[in-house]
């Protein structure tokens, strides 16, 4: 008789899909384990590379099974943790939260251009972050990009983001909002079109999470950083977790649309910050 704490290889891919809250996906059992075929396919479609996810599908060749207690009485401070509890809260890490920025920030330090981009994977997690220096203080900057949607609308390409928001609606969503009534002092839980405040730093930072339907997760965040020579350094970082591989393809497919308007927000932004503290000094 198994024991009833005794998880079978099988049975993670089901309970990684509750966890989910995904389709129920038929299982396909297969004669043979081909480790170098399946790293790849895992590679394609989730955002875990190859070369990592080969030694683990290799290693469900092995049966993995405790049979004894010693690890317990050698480790008594040590809390086994079941299989599904551990996954809620691996899944719990798949935000912003959950992503470690610096070392990005560390890899495009070195690139002269001021104008930076880096896409990358991180914990599950698709994101791009862009940075630009403008000649404006933190708070010019800070209140930009806090008053963006409803009457200001996107600085960019507003009626593609006009456009997502009605065939949201079309499809059953919420579709575009009205927003917050204070845009220069946004609180979390204010909306912003299709976007609700879910994380705000007066002065410095803005998270915004999308709430249209979509196969995944989406937020943008926007920083308003001191740099020198009084100068700031604005940085627009883009998450996507997606769920299963609908939401694998959605991210690869509309991406290239999507970075179009990513780049043209940021410059947007940055030209109307400049332009706000230009216009007192034309003025004196």
């Amino acid at each position: 008789m198994l024991n009833p704490k005794m998880l079978l290889k099988r049975n993670i891919p089901i309970t990684v899909i509750l966890g989910l809250t995904l389709w129920r996906r038929l299982m396909l059992p297969m004669p043979v384990l081909t480790p170098s075929l399946s790293s790849h396919w895992v590679g394609w479609v989730t955002p875990m590379s190859a070369r990592l996810a080969r030694p683990l599908i290799e290693g469900l060749r092995n049966e993995v099974v405790v049979r004894d207690d010693k690890a317990q009485r050698l480790f008594p401070e040590v809390q086994p943790m079941d299989y599904r509890t551990s996954l809620e809260l691996a899944l719990a890490e798949l935000n912003p939260d959950g992503v470690d920025l610096d070392w990005i920030d560390a890899q495009v330090a070195h690139q002269e251009d001021t104008s930076r981009v880096a896409l990358t994977d991180q914990e599950d997690v698709h994101l791009e972050r862009r940075y630009e220096i403008l000649d404006a203080p933190p708070q010019a900057v800070y209140t930009t990009f806090a008053g963006l949607g409803g009457q200001q609308g996107w600085l960019y390409a507003n009626w593609m983001w006009r456009l997502r928001g009605w065939v949201d609606r079309l499809m059953g969503g919420i579709g575009s909002r009205q927003s917050c009534p204070y845009p220069e002092d946004p609180k979390v839980g204010d909306t912003m079109d299709f976007f609700r405040v879910e994380a705000v730093e007066p002065g410095r930072m803005l998270r915004l999470a999308a709430e249209v339907k979509m196969p995944g997760e989406f937020w943008i965040q926007f920083e308003a950083q001191p740099w020198e020579d009084s100068k700031t350094r604005l940085v627009q970082t883009v998450f996507f977790t997606p769920k299963g591989l609908l939401g694998f393809i959605y991210w690869h497919l509309f991406y290239h649309p999507h970075r179009l308007m990513f780049a043209g927000l940021i410059k947007a932004l940055k030209e109307q910050a400049e332009a706000c503290v230009d216009e007192p000094n034309d003025a004196g």
